[in-house]
């Protein structure tokens, strides 16, 4: 029987890329291992120059885990995160965790904050 979570026990994560796929890529790797597994990743790419974007999408578009935002334009890192939290916060979400897209996270790094 599959257990249907509610909004306050999934941990939605922030993370923007902008132009630094291989920082983003060892990021998201970690990410992957968390040992906390109720999370989502909105992995926001905040308007790379080049096809960062459209590699991403090839990635990480399939992943159940991951939800794509594509920004046309760089917003800086308040903005970019600030868009995407705004719309979480209309959610029933207890925390909302961010992370730079050039951190390793531990694998209970999201076990630990919770």
């Amino acid at each position: 029987m599959q257990t249907i979570l509610q909004n306050s026990e999934i941990i939605p994560i922030i993370t923007l890329n902008w132009n630094g796929l291989e920082d983003t890529f060892e990021c998201m790797e970690a990410l992957f291992q968390q040992s906390y597994p109720h999370y989502v990743i909105y992995l926001v790419d905040n308007g790379s120059e080049g096809d960062d974007a459209q590699i991403l999408e090839e990635k990480y578009g399939n992943n159940e885990k991951v939800v794509l935002v594509k920004n046309k334009e760089n917003l800086g890192f308040t903005k970019g995160n600030n868009r995407v939290m705004e719309e979480l916060l209309k959610e029933d979400y207890k925390y909302i965790a961010l992370l730079n897209n050039d951190a390793i996270a531990d694998k209970y790094w999201l076990e630990n904050l919770v």
